[in-house]
């Protein structure tokens, strides 16, 4: 029988939590999936036109500490484009909503224009961070299909709609000196 010797294990000193005025705790780190919605999509869509909700996710910011959330929105459009030169063109809105005030985040565009007639299938991901949102709110981020504009022959899908939210504390900055 050999003699082993013990193992050493490495002991670290735990890291500071950092709390805030209140004495909350730090932001933990926590993901939420959102819901999807499943509208008849209209061939015509003009930006006067009553924005038509695709996907929403809603989150709780805690606390008063700087937080980040970071949304991503990932689907599938199926493009069917029947003759050469068909187009679609939409146009997709991410709006949060916090306590009744709504700020527009950011605006996509998705065209596609072939020569030949075609039928394609592809992923579309779009990601945002919305850093620093208001603090202690319930906010709901909200994906919407603001435009659509397709040629008349050529029609489009869109499938397997997600949304997800990932909210963690945003990154300190030296000047804090919080580290």
């Amino acid at each position: 029988m050999v003699n082993k010797r013990p193992s050493r294990v490495k002991t670290y000193k735990p890291v500071q939590t950092i709390t805030s005025s209140e004495g909350s705790p730090h932001v933990d780190p926590f993901l939420k999936c959102g819901a999807v919605f499943n509208p008849v999509l209209p061939l015509k869509l003009r930006p006067k036109d009553r924005p038509i909700p695709l996907t929403s996710v809603t989150v709780k910011v805690k606390g008063t500490l700087p937080t980040n959330v970071l949304i991503n929105y990932s689907c599938f459009i199926t493009s069917v484009l029947k003759e050469g030169g068909s187009f679609n063109n939409l146009a997709f809105r991410l709006v949060r909503e916090c306590s009744s005030m709504k700020v527009t985040l950011r605006e996509y565009p998705f065209q596609r224009q072939l020569l030949s007639p075609t039928t394609t299938k592809e992923p579309l991901v779009y990601n945002f961070c919305d850093e620093n949102p208001p603090p202690r709110r319930t906010c709901t981020y909200t994906l919407f299909l603001v435009k659509v504009n397709v040629s008349d022959s050529s029609s489009y899908d869109i499938t397997q709609k997600s949304m997800t939210a990932l909210v963690f504390p945003a990154p300190v900055k030296r000047e804090d000196r919080r580290i």
